[in-house]
C-alpha cells in the first residue's frame, strides 16, 4: 500500500514538473519572437517620449510646454514634426513616437537637444531615441 502511494507521488510530481517545464520554453519562444519583431530599423523612431502618472495625472505643465514648444519649432523650420500619439492610461498617459526622417540632419540634432531640455525636470517623462513604439499596434 505504501508503495503505491508513494509511486502515485512520484508519478503525479513527474506530470506537474514536465507540464511547468513546457510552458516555460513556450513563454520563452513567444518572448523571442516579440524581441525579433520589436528590432526592425523600419518600427524605429527617432524619438518616444512617454508621459506617465504615478496615481496623479501625468506632467500636464510639461506635456503644454512641449506641445507648444513643437508647434514654434514646426513655424520656424516651416515643416511638420512627424509626431504619432498613442494614449493608453486612464489619467492622460501618452507616448509620442516621432520620426524626424523628413528633417535635415541640423534640424533634427536641434529637435531632440532641445525637447531633452524641456523635458528633464519632469520626473514623469521618459524619453528614449532611436526605439520602436511600444504601444503602436
Amino acid at each position: 500500500m505504501l508503495k503505491l502511494a508513494f509511486s502515485i507521488i512520484v508519478s503525479f510530481s513527474v506530470l506537474i514538473l514536465t507540464g511547468l517545464g513546457s510552458c516555460k520554453t513556450k513563454a520563452n519562444s513567444t518572448k523571442l519572437k516579440n524581441n525579433s519583431k520589436e528590432t526592425k530599423p523600419s518600427d524605429s523612431y527617432s524619438l518616444v517620449i512617454t508621459f506617465f502618472s504615478i496615481g496623479a495625472g501625468v506632467d500636464y505643465k510639461t506635456k503644454k510646454l512641449f506641445d507648444e514648444w513643437t508647434i514654434n519649432f514646426e513655424q520656424k523650420i516651416g515643416k511638420k514634426v512627424n509626431i504619432e500619439s498613442y494614449p493608453w492610461g486612464r489619467e492622460g498617459e501618452v507616448d509620442l513616437c516621432i520620426s524626424t526622417d523628413n528633417l535635415s540632419a541640423e534640424q533634427k540634432k536641434e529637435f531632440i537637444s532641445e525637447a531633452k531640455k524641456i523635458l528633464s525636470n519632469s520626473k514623469l517623462v521618459r524619453l528614449e531615441e532611436n526605439v520602436n513604439c511600444k504601444r503602436k499596434s
